[in-house]
């Protein structure tokens, strides 16, 4: 879940000392170290209080969750392999484990499980692994507490009946996710302030990858109330689902740069042509910003094209981070980036041109990461031009057309300008380089 913010953490692994976790920020440190030792003394009450009970369907959960994993290990590995924050379907296991036995040998069973799953199917830091695992035996025993108490309290009502049962696996459930999203968000915001939450605590897809989940431990509790070895009906599904998100997360690398992190020109042209549909039904307007990178091949030639890859992720940032979460950031190619701004006008366009002008200009990117006293790359300047629907163009491609045009003239009047169609390039101004980008700016 974090393995994205715990990698900014660079620490030479030497056994506990060497562990990453004793060089990140005070404020992680200390919540993830707490989170260790409350899981470790909650897990040990628990197995010392409920050891003794045999339970005839920890077997079969067990072989189960094995199964799983290895029917899904390589994908796993694919998906590790890009680096990037993704989900898993190991809580449809821990859920049943929570649920099924009781609280010490569902400690036992989720730590075993999380073991296997973390040594076969992925990777991650030491202090990572460890963390993880606390957060899943705390959500484990969060879960398995409400559903004995939500299923307890409502089995006598005479209006709920038989759904005691089931209102107790979904506020198991829902008490699961709480614990799991809370303390693996709080992490990384710990970890690396400028995280937004949606990177730490998840988008709708994560949200419903958690749901699926869940549903299925849910599903493969009720099956074992009845019969224990019925668990493994669900196998197929849980490995099926499992590849289909490593699908689902190749087909968002294929939208997505790989140098700028940004949508690339064709998944870019798709969603703006859809934004500009919407301005038009609803009579609204839409600016398009076209920028280009002044004199790159002079950095290229400078310091070299690994260098110039970097100050273009850096100019990507920092149009991605200048603009609202509606607008539309994407790469054309080269140095040419382009921007969709719903409900901007060209009053509003040239204010948010100029300020992301103003934020490239403040930009140092480092020249030689392996020297430490390198001068860092700095003075980037960006020329933009932009065209309005409807005032200049009324189709997409025409609206780029325009506002490549604008760009040029932005260039021929000695780059480091905007442009808006019509209208005369304007250069730097005293609202530039320190005024960051107003997110109601545009």
């Amino acid at each position: 879940m974090f393995a994205t913010a715990t990698n900014r953490v660079q620490v030479r692994q030497r056994g506990i000392r060497g562990w990453a976790i004793w060089s990140a920020p005070r404020p992680a440190r200390a919540m993830a170290l707490t989170v260790d030792a409350v899981a470790l003394i909650l897990g040990v009450a628990a197995i010392a209080f409920r050891l003794d009970r045999p339970q005839i369907v920890l077997a079969p959960l067990l072989i189960c969750a094995a199964v799983a994993i290895e029917g899904a290990r390589r994908v796993e590995r694919a998906r590790h392999s890009t680096g990037t924050l993704h989900k898993d379907l190991q809580s449809a296991w821990s859920l049943a484990a929570a649920l099924l036995l009781p609280a010490g040998v569902a400690v036992v069973a989720a730590v075993a499980m999380y073991a296997w799953w973390r040594f076969r199917a992925g990777r991650c830091r030491p202090f990572a692994w460890v963390f993880s695992c606390s957060m899943t035996l705390l959500a484990v025993l969060a879960a398995g507490t409400v559903y004995r108490i939500t299923e307890s309290g409502l089995h006598d009502v005479p209006a709920i009946g038989g759904l005691s049962s089931t209102l107790g696996v979904l506020a198991a459930a829902v008490a699961y996710e709480i614990v799991d999203v809370a303390l693996c968000g709080a992490l990384i915001l710990l970890l690396s302030p400028g995280t937004s939450r949606v990177e730490a605590f998840g988008d709708r897809t994560t949200a419903a990858i958690d749901a699926a989940a869940l549903t299925f431990g849910g599903l493969v509790s009720i099956l074992a109330l009845y019969e224990p070895w019925a668990m493994l009906l669900a196998l197929p599904g849980v490995v099926l689902l499992q590849r289909v998100l490593l699908v689902d997360q190749l087909a968002a690398e294929a939208r997505t740069d790989t140098k700028t992190g940004l949508s690339v020109a064709g998944w870019w042209h798709e969603r703006a042509s859809a934004e500009l549909a919407v301005a038009q039904a609803r009579g609204t307007s839409l600016a398009i910003l076209v920028a280009d990178l002044d004199h790159f091949k002079r950095i290229n030639d400078a310091y070299g094209h690994l260098v110039g890859d970097e100050v273009l992720r850096a100019v990507g940032d920092a149009f991605a981070a200048g603009v609202r979460g509606k607008d539309l950031a994407g790469r054309f190619g080269g140095e040419e980036f382009v921007l969709a701004l719903p409900d901007t006008d060209a009053d509003r366009a040239a204010a948010v041109a100029e300020r992301l002008r103003g934020r490239i200009a403040t930009l140092q990117v480092p020249s030689r990461v392996e020297v430490p006293d390198a001068e860092p790359v700095r003075g980037l300047t960006v020329s933009i031009g932009a065209a309005v629907y409807p005032d200049h163009a009324d189709t997409l491609d025409s609206l780029l057309r325009v506002a490549d045009t604008a760009l040029y003239a932005a260039k021929a009047a000695g780059r480091n300008r905007i442009s808006v169609a019509g209208s005369p390039a304007v250069g730097p101004t005293s609202r530039g380089a320190d005024t960051p980008v107003d997110s109601d700016a545009s």
